[in-house]
């Protein structure tokens, strides 16, 4: 399954499957660049209207999952990790709770059980976090995907 996804702007995004091999993105990665925008330039907002002018980054990984039951049923598993720079833990943890409420995106993923979102005190390198496990690995500029094409734990 391909596609194109035209926007009002006259810009055009080719789509694919996302468990087939080829050109155009697929769900996970237009779930996770767009959540991680989106969270980050809130995390921004709340900054600059604080007065604080600090670098934030937010990494967003999504999982796609096979059911335990059920042939051809999946899910996505949607984790975001958000640091801000020079801010101590405590302030940093209440702007990235502050963000995923004000933010457009997470407010239509809240409430899904496969959905979570944490602060760190400083950037996590993802890929030193989960070893070896590089099979499916796309990087974005402010997020990273994971595709599983087997399955996946919940939490």
């Amino acid at each position: 399954i391909t596609g194109h996804l035209h926007f009002s702007d006259n810009q055009d995004l080719a789509t694919k499957h996302p468990l087939e091999a080829g050109s155009g993105y697929n769900p996970e990665q237009l779930i996770a660049s767009a959540w991680a925008t989106c969270l980050n330039a809130t995390i921004q907002s709340i900054l600059e209207a604080k007065g604080f002018h600090l670098a934030s980054r937010v990494d967003v990984i999504v999982t796609l999952c096979k059911e335990e039951t059920g042939a051809g049923h999946y899910y996505f598993q949607v984790d975001a990790e958000a640091s801000i720079k020079g801010l101590d833990i405590k302030n940093a943890n209440q702007i990235v709770k502050q963000a995923h409420l004000r933010c457009p995106v997470s407010k239509l993923l809240v409430g899904a059980k496969t959905v979570s979102v944490k602060n760190c005190e400083s950037p996590i390198n993802i890929k030193n976090k989960l070893g070896d496990k590089s099979n499916g690995r796309i990087e974005l500029q402010q997020s990273e995907l994971i595709r599983n094409k087997f399955g996946c734990q919940r939490a």
